[in-house]
């Protein structure tokens, strides 16, 4: 750490090892002039990690001739160097597990984006590359054939910038390989479709968290939804108008979960079409949506624990629960289900019993209507409160 370094010395190393630059001017907050090239072609590990980290007056960049990565060889390299606009060339076809993570995050005056040619894709190899790029308009193109786990995760995160994503037509995908991809992108008014068939763990979730221009997203023909495929996958995006249709059938742990979390304007939920729950799979998926005024059909007689936990919770349009056909309970399955639907004002159940924990049902009707209707079986016990039956509802047995 340096506050007098104005210019950097030249680098002209045609052999580098492993973490050989390594923060090498990190935090040096008045360099202007880093050196003309880095001329080495073949990176090593570590070898630019956050090499100009916080260089907040560096106007342009090194050379970057190297066309064979290493793990986190330029992992942070300029991250928070908000002076510069134009980034160096990228050449580099053979990429390596983290190897441009975060290397333009925080640049708050990138204009441009580099052109990125690698066909196989690594592990976080994209991962932040330009978060919170808030200048940024444009994407470049990404047309990777082999992706890998979190190649793309959180790329364009917060860049405010950038209304259309790219073109994203990979058919094979892999873990994460999509999350947190446009997150925060509060200007982006056209999602990318989204053709893959075959999806992997939490291959979306939080995709376009914060969006909060969007009003139309993709429809999601995927018939297997493994574990957080959709988590949060269009939470908090406040102008979203119309659900995509969804087409799962088998569904995994947290599949749903958040999916449309504060999505304050949209007014229909989607048709669920899955034929299985799973451990809180819709846990608080239409939480916050105070639009809705009519839930999904939820048919199923088979619980997960916290399946449906918060999944209505202040959707304060809402004025009737879906039926609830379930005779057995588990932990945390309407754990806080309908708290805050202040218009709800019919339930109806098929479980004769009270669950002895507190968990199972939380307070799963707090805040709903002073006045309704509360159908169930002949055998559930008359008992009152946030957590049984709503104080002031009349009672409809069956």
């Amino acid at each position: 750490n340096n506050d007098k370094w104005l210019s950097a010395p030249a680098l002209p190393a045609r052999n580098v090892g492993a973490s050989c630059y390594e923060r090498m001017f990190y935090n040096c907050p008045k360099l202007k002039t880093p050196p003309v090239s880095l001329p080495f072609v073949e990176a090593k590990e570590k070898c630019c990690l956050q090499m100009f980290e916080r260089c907040s007056s560096l106007k342009y960049t090194p050379t970057l001739p190297a066309t064979k990565m290493a793990s986190n060889c330029y992992d942070n390299m300029f991250t928070t160097c908000t002076s510069i606009k134009n980034p160096p060339r990228l050449d580099s076809t053979q990429l390596a597990d983290h190897c441009y993570d975060s290397m333009f995050a925080e640049c708050s005056s990138l204009e441009s984006c580099p052109e990125l040619r690698a066909s196989i894709l690594k592990e976080s190899c994209y991962d932040s590359m330009f978060r919170h790029c808030i200048s940024i308009t444009d994407t470049p193109v990404l047309n990777a054939s082999t992706l890998a786990k979190r190649c793309y995760g959180g790329m364009f995160s917060q860049c405010e910038g950038i209304e259309a994503a790219p073109v994203l037509n990979n058919m094979n995908l892999a873990e994460a390989c999509y999350s947190g991809m446009f997150s925060g992108c509060s200007s982006l008014i056209q999602a990318p479709d989204l053709p893959a068939n075959t999806l992997q763990v939490a291959c979306y979730e939080y995709m376009f968290n914060g969006c909060t221009s969007l009003t139309d997203v993709p429809d999601l023909l995927a018939e297997i939804v493994p574990e957080s495929a959709y988590e949060s996958m269009f939470e908090s995006c406040e102008n979203l108008e119309n659900p995509p249709l969804i087409s799962g059938k088998s569904i995994g742990k947290r599949s749903y979960a958040y999916m449309f979390a504060h999505d304050n304007n949209l007014k229909t939920a989607p048709e669920i079409k899955a034929e299985n729950l799973a451990e809180e799979c819709f846990m608080m998926m239409f939480g916050g949506c105070s639009s809705i005024t009519h839930a999904p059909a939820l048919p199923y007689t088979t619980l997960q624990k916290g399946c449906y936990q918060m999944m209505f919770y202040d959707c304060s349009s809402l004025t009737e629960a879906p039926e609830l056909p379930a005779t057995s309970l588990v932990d945390g399955c309407y754990g806080s289900m309908f708290g805050g639907c202040t218009k709800l004002s019919k339930i109806k159940v098929h479980f004769t019993t009270w669950p002895s924990d507190y968990w199972t049902l939380g307070t799963w009707v707090a805040g709903v209507a002073t006045n309704g209707e509360f159908i169930c079986p002949n055998a559930l016990p008359d008992q009152r409160g946030d957590a049984k039956i709503p104080n002031g509802w009349t009672v409809t047995r069956f």
